[in-house]
């Protein structure tokens, strides 16, 4: 009896309707699509944050060095600038 339930299921998937195999497959597209425009969508907000933060680290390197402290005594920071020694 289980041998019929088991030749009977195998056959049940194996007989499925090309309309659904159709539809299980533009799934599968629709999944992956979203997936890499999520990732794109990602990376391009985390490259402009980080041009952002360059900017305004160019920003406050600018103003110290107008001050007359030396390029190579200053470190960027996240969005900003510290002197080399100074907390």
């Amino acid at each position: 009896m289980n041998a019929k339930r088991r030749i009977i299921k195998s056959r049940q998937v194996e007989n499925s309707s090309p309309a659904l195999k159709a539809m299980m497959k533009l799934l599968g597209a629709t999944i992956f699509v979203c997936v890499i425009s999520v990732g794109a969508v990602y990376a391009v907000t985390t490259w402009n944050d980080i041009k952002e933060n360059w900017k305004l680290e160019n920003a406050c390197i600018a103003h110290l060095i107008t001050l007359g402290i030396e390029r190579s005594d200053i470190i960027r920071t996240n969005g900003g600038c510290t002197i080399k020694g100074v907390d």
